[in-house]
């Protein structure tokens, strides 16, 4: 139906049960309109049209609509809202388990190479395409490769800046590879443990000497190449290329077709990029560098101007007419005067962010409603205005208001402008509290304590009243959090601690990086219950829990809520880094 690719909140589906209303086909047809109205079409070719007539736009909106209906917990659910026909329910599910008959017998597409790949071959290919669409993660990775950067001191090649394909050396895009494993002109996705900044899907552009059998190199910013070393890798070859003239026919549209790619190979953007788009997760710090004052997190402090209410940013004091950059490319939305704001500016980024400059003194030239700008641009002057009628300034000293928007929801912009601070990259958009990194399989353990006495058990005890409640970032530095139990995996630790009187420093800037600097890192030999113990989960430090006996611990996981969780065996034990924190005496 036009309404669901397009989105039932356009205008022209009102009471059309789901034909629409003279849609007009630019509209139908369009991302960005697809993206307004909440619909499901997706432009999966890249050819910067949303079409429900062409095959891979087709699978891949389908597959965004099952997903959204159950799948793939619930297949036959999902396929009947798509569908209300159980015949119909029926028929899918037979096919599919034809399909996965079919596997086991299927030519492996990361070796089949010749022309004469079988009839059931074909099909296994069809299928997994559909499949990994779907899924946005099941492109098939395989372990036994090897990665270096374009060095000769690590064993990589000269790179340059052209390729063996003629086309330009570009980080984050560009790999060499072995053309009699993987030809010039593949898209190969690639995971890179434990260095989540490389994971992404690459083009191969080029070749060399050393490059031999199950080895790759990657093109990465020149700063980073001692750091990178050589890793052991996944690699997925997503489509195998035909030689240079494929490579670059690839790369020619890869800024619109890259997308597709990742969400075949269910990874984010490779953040080793040094070409743009500029959104959130490679941003810069807003203000010139040693222009501003040492500032903290005041995310969600108190405010009373204008009623009582949450501090929905971050502020960063400065003198009046320090220069203000652009954090990210994007598209100013708003301009003007806001009563609380002063003289501000709202950017669209375009990964979807709404980035918030306010009190400002005045604004750069040529920055008005409409403009596109990019990263590191000049936008404005740090300033005083706002809490006022249009002109006021001076209620308060100069400084800079940053906020952070997504779908309408303040998020908190602290740990990203820290990141910019430093030079780094926030990786997990989903995460912006850095104080907790996702979890991918850590398992709940059965219910327990361990050996705990005295003021471990009372910690426990208290943490213990929230089991089986799920995780939220950012949770458990409010009341209204709080109150009912929504913590993420610092802000349960806080909160625990909190119960029987022991303060672990301000709740709403608690993080990980926190908690692990309130004592000195003891031996893990010497662990005891109610010590904090820290595990690389996504990042180093990624995720804090408390220590509970027995080989366990007691924590907000994103993989179960609040849980004990047992940190002796499988996923836990691997992502142990060894820090032990005791804040008990």
């Amino acid at each position: 139906m036009p309404c669901t690719w397009l989105g039932w909140n356009y205008s022209g589906c009102t009471g059309t049960k789901g034909r629409g209303s003279n849609i007009p086909k630019n509209t139908l047809l369009n991302p960005s309109m697809i993206a307004k109205y909440g619909g499901y079409g997706v432009d999966a070719n890249g050819d910067g049209k949303a079409d429900p007539m062409q095959i891979e736009d087709a699978i891949h909106a389908t597959a965004n609509y099952l997903k959204a209906s159950g799948m793939p917990g619930n297949p036959k659910k999902a396929i009947r809202r798509y569908n209300h026909s159980d015949k119909y329910v029926n028929d899918v599910m037979s096919y599919a388990a034809k399909f996965r008959a079919e596997a086991s017998t299927a030519p492996n597409p990361a070796t089949t190479t010749t022309a004469s790949a079988s009839k059931k071959g074909s099909l296994m290919n069809s299928f997994s395409f559909v499949s990994r669409a779907y899924a946005n993660s099941s492109a098939n990775y395989q372990s036994g490769w090897k990665a270096t950067a374009y060095a000769p001191a690590l064993g990589g090649i000269n790179g340059g800046s052209t390729t063996a394909s003629g086309t330009k050396v570009v980080n984050g895009r560009t790999i060499a590879v072995d053309p009699k494993l993987i030809p010039l002109g593949s898209i190969v996705a690639i995971k890179v443990p434990n260095m989540p900044k490389y994971n992404g899907v690459y083009v191969a552009e080029d070749t060399g000497g050393a490059i031999k059998n199950k080895k790759i190199d990657i093109a990465i910013a020149p700063g980073q190449v001692k750091a990178f070393g050589v890793k052991s890798i996944q690699v997925a070859i997503l489509k195998r290329g035909s030689g240079v003239k494929d490579a670059k026919k690839t790369v020619a549209t890869w800024s619109t077709s890259k997308a597709k790619w990742e969400q075949l190979a269910g990874v984010a953007s490779s953040s080793n990029t040094d070409n743009g788009p500029y959104g959130v997760n490679n941003g810069t710090f807003p203000l010139p560098k040693g222009q501003y004052d040492k500032f903290g997190d005041s995310w969600g402090n108190d405010r009373t101007y204008g009623g009582n209410r949450r501090h929905e940013g971050n502020d960063i004091m400065a003198k009046s007419g320090v220069k203000i950059y652009s954090a990210t490319d994007g598209v100013v939305e708003k301009h003007g005067w806001n009563k609380l704001g002063g003289w501000r500016l709202n950017i669209k980024s375009p990964d979807g962010y709404n980035l918030y400059y306010a009190h400002m003194l005045k604004y750069a030239p040529g920055i008005s409603k409409g403009v596109k700008v990019k990263r590191g641009q000049l936008i404005g002057y740090v300033g005083a205005t706002g809490y006022g009628p249009q002109g006021t300034t001076g209620k308060f000293d100069p400084h800079l208001h940053f906020g952070i928007y997504k779908n309408g929801k303040a998020i908190n912009p602290y740990p990203f402008l820290k990141a910019w601070e430093k030079g780094e990259q926030i990786l997990d958009d989903s995460s912006p509290y850095a104080s907790c990194g996702t979890d991918e399989g850590g398992e709940s353990s059965e219910l327990g304590s361990g050996n705990a006495t005295g003021k471990a058990a009372d910690v426990l005890k208290a943490g213990e009243k929230w089991l089986g409640r799920p995780y939220k970032w950012g949770g458990g530095r409010t009341d209204a959090t709080v109150a009912k139990g929504l913590f993420d995996c610092s802000g349960f630790v806080h909160y625990a601690f909190s119960q029987v009187g022991i303060n672990l420093g301000p709740r709403n800037s608690v993080s990980t990086d926190t908690l692990k600097k309130l004592q000195k890192k003891i031996p893990a030999s010497q662990m005891q219950p109610g010590d904090l113990v820290f595990f690389d989960t996504d990042k180093t430090d990624g995720h804090v829990g408390i220590y509970a006996g027995n080989g366990k611990f007691l924590g907000s996981q994103t993989s179960t809520g609040v849980a004990y969780a047992d940190m002796s065996k499988g996923y836990w034990k691997n992502k142990f880094n060894g820090r032990v924190i005791r804040v008990l005496k």
